[in-house]
């Protein structure tokens, strides 16, 4: 037998007889599952969404752009046109008569040159106030492209003062402005304090303003809760923190300006003074002095026609204060 016949015997196939798994073949080498080892294998479709990296760019890049493109467009504009943006021309409006104006312009002549865009005005402010301190407030109105104009406001005038031989108005923050004579608008306020002649007063905070605040509200409330009552004068007594009214050249009225007591507490024992035991207006009384909470001292000269009591008042007034 030749080995082509051989080869062929063993690989026929036939319908019905086969040698391995025909009909008649009792052993079987492998038998063939009838489910496969092999899972059919899933797919996952992919959809790319070109819209979606664009509006993710749009929504967190491009405001970006927009900002650093204007930005730098800006900054150009600055640098090209810098120069033209300078200040030259510096107006000064007073709102009231108090201001120096020449003193005014020296304090903000070294705005000159600086770039509009830079000028503030808590600057300009403080800058004033180091040469008058009676300056208030200001208004800066910026008029492009080289103009800024400040309006000044000051603090209200309150007294007439004397000073060393010299004639002044105390405003409301303490300060004082040199005046040829007394307003008539304005009441005489005596101050008891010793000051160097040397020192420049005019334009400087010399007293405290609490207390020129109280001074105005004590006479003020006097006028108010003392029926007919004629003050001729008040003195400060810096020092001792005291407010004296003087009542139709005769009676003295001491109150206290510190915070141990209030104005309307001295107004209130005043007040029921007045109406309980005799009116301030009859002169019956050298002084009364309001400074202690809850009571009254005052020297009264009733019966008294030898004027043993009016001149030993007097006399005890002197020695606290080393005047009248």
């Amino acid at each position: 037998m030749s080995i082509k016949s051989f080869f062929s015997k063993i690989f026929r196939f036939k319908r019905n007889n086969s040698l391995i798994g025909g009909r008649n073949s009792k052993k079987v080498l492998f038998k063939m599952p009838k489910k496969s080892f092999f899972k059919k294998r899933s797919t996952v479709k992919i959809k790319f969404d070109f819209k979606k990296p664009l509006r993710f760019f749009k929504r967190n890049y491009i405001p970006y752009y927009l900002i650093t493109g204007l930005i730098l467009i800006a900054s150009i504009i600055f640098i090209v046109l810098g120069p033209i943006f300078r200040v030259e021309n510096i107006n000064i409006i007073r709102k009231d008569g108090i201001t120096d104006i020449n003193i005014a312009y020296k304090a903000v002549d070294d705005f000159r040159g600086v770039s509009i865009f830079n000028i503030e005005k808590t600057e300009i402010l403080e800058r004033m106030k180091d040469y008058q301190e009676n300056i208030k407030d200001i208004n800066l109105d910026l008029e492009f492209p080289k103009t800024i104009n400040i309006l000044v406001e000051s603090y209200k005038e309150r007294f007439n003062v004397n000073i060393n031989g010299k004639n002044y108005i105390l405003l409301e923050n303490g300060s004082l402005i040199a005046t040829a004579e007394p307003s008539k608008d304005l009441e005489s306020l005596e101050i008891i304090k010793n000051i160097d002649k040397t020192r420049i007063l005019e334009y400087k905070i010399v007293f405290d303003m609490e207390y020129i605040q109280k001074i105005e509200e004590i006479e003020r409330m006097v006028k108010e809760n003392i029926a007919g009552i004629n003050i001729t004068s008040l003195k400060y007594y810096e020092k001792e923190r005291e407010l004296h009214i003087i009542v139709n050249d005769f009676s003295r009225l001491i109150f206290s300006l510190d915070n141990s007591i209030t104005s309307e507490e001295q107004i209130k024992s005043l007040a029921v003074l007045d109406r309980e035991n005799s009116q301030i207006s009859n002169n019956d009384k050298i002084y009364i002095d309001l400074r202690i909470k809850g009571k009254v001292f005052f020297c009264s000269i009733a019966g008294d026609k030898d004027k043993k009591i009016e001149n030993q008042c007097r006399a005890n007034l002197k020695y606290i204060y080393n005047q009248l």
